[in-house]
């Protein structure tokens, strides 16, 4: 029984490795300027996820306080895939590395990819990153959790 447990595990990898694009295309960089100093910064930031973002059972999150670093798989609700007779939500996943210096903050995302609510990857090429314009896609939901990010990182309250 174990075995085949394995062997499906194993094969469900290779099916999901050859629905991705690459990791050089799955992958995207922000810098952005703020006027706060690092540790308002950071802090905030660290705010803005725990309400945010989206952990799924496992996944890892490491912060650095000193150093204004944060390291986490997460996902960001994202549903440019979703047909129009869909009611499901739809994920953004990635492996994040956020920075917090001083007057910026830096968002590095890597490993993205689409999955549903249990953080399970959608199977299909059409509704997943296996292309650049695929990937392209997504840019939008990106855009859309930095630019709430910096609002936030830049707020004096708590109400974003």
């Amino acid at each position: 029984m174990r075995c085949k447990f394995w062997f499906l595990m194993v094969l469900l990898a290779g099916c999901a490795s050859g629905l991705l694009a690459p990791e050089s295309v799955r992958q995207s960089e922000f810098l952005e300027k703020t006027t706060v100093k690092k540790a308002t910064a950071y802090l905030q930031a660290i705010r803005w996820f725990d309400k945010n973002v989206k952990q799924f059972g496992g996944a890892s999150r490491s912060q650095e306080i000193e150093s204004g670093k944060i390291k986490m798989q997460a996902a960001y609700e994202c549903n440019v895939f979703r047909k129009p007779n869909d009611s499901r939500d739809y994920f953004l996943s990635f492996d994040l590395e956020f920075e917090a210096g001083p007057q910026f903050i830096q968002l590095h995302f890597t490993q993205l990819r689409m999955e549903n609510s249990e953080g399970q990857l959608i199977p299909k090429a059409e509704a997943q990153l296996s292309t650049a314009g695929n990937v392209d896609r997504v840019g939008p939901c990106l855009k859309k959790l930095v630019a709430s990010l910096s609002k936030a990182v830049e707020s004096t309250s708590l109400t974003w």
